[in-house]
């Protein structure tokens, strides 16, 4: 396996300073569309009363001038780069913590803690893989992902990972991580072999739970607005009322 080289913090500000609006925020989903996978796969909190319903990133978190969006905010007060959306599974309570105070404000065992720790550093080294794939002048491979599209590679795979982390550079013109690339290229290999790739044991578990992940985006989604109408000064009243036009309309 190739070996992932980690980068100091200021070399990594360096070159996301060469990356436009719309490439930090492709890096920030793949950070979150990531790390949301990592939860759903490794069970992290399955013997905790927490269950997780999302995460939010803040692509902005260190541009104190030039932010482009709502800071986020540790319950404790703290502005948060990451922000982890819990719920209680016996009172239905939610916590919206930074990483660091999972055992402090949830009492997760500081074994748990720090195995997911390990998973965002794991998906940190990713991004920077990334980063130092663009430093060098590689950008997304468009001529494998067109010829991948255009003769029905991902027909009925759109929601494997591949396809959506190629959708998703392919806009900004980022390079894949090493892994995605090598897959796509095999796709393109067999499709030019005359072979009708087919699905492994990975990509079917992929587009089993590509349904439940939808919902839960939902979920993710409907968290986050109720959690923005609430730090705006609504009640429970107004916000009850908005979910009722919601439904309604």
């Amino acid at each position: 396996m190739k070996k992932i080289i980690t980068m100091t913090a200021e070399r990594r500000a360096g070159i996301l300073k060469q990356l436009n609006k719309r490439q930090i925020e492709a890096l920030s989903e793949f950070t979150r569309f990531t790390m949301l996978s990592q939860f759903h796969t490794r069970h992290y909190l399955q013997n905790t009363d927490w269950q997780f319903v999302g995460m939010v990133v803040d692509p902005w978190y260190r541009r104190a001038h030039g932010h482009h969006g709502e800071n986020l905010y540790c319950d404790c007060g703290r502005r948060l780069k990451n922000q982890f959306i819990l719920r209680s599974r016996s009172t239905g309570k939610r916590l919206y913590l930074g990483i660091t105070h999972f055992q402090q404000h949830a009492s997760i065992p500081m074994t748990v803690a720090k195995e997911i720790q390990r998973g965002i550093n794991e998906v940190h080294l990713y991004m920077d893989s990334i980063l130092l794939k663009y430093q060098s002048g590689k950008r997304f491979p468009e001529k494998l992902f067109d010829y991948a599209y255009q003769h029905n590679g991902f027909k009925n795979r759109e929601s494997t990972v591949l396809f959506q982390r190629c959708q998703l550079f392919s806009q900004v013109n980022l390079p894949l991580y090493e892994t995605d690339e090598h897959d796509l290229r095999a796709l393109v290999e067999q499709l030019k072999a005359g072979n009708r790739p087919r699905l492994t044991k990975e990509q079917i578990r992929q587009l089993l739970a590509s349904t439940a992940d939808d919902w839960r985006q939902i979920e993710q989604q409907i968290t986050l607005l109720t959690y923005q109408l609430s730090e705006q000064g609504l009640g429970q009243q107004e916000l009850h009322r908005v979910k009722s036009n919601a439904t309604n309309y």
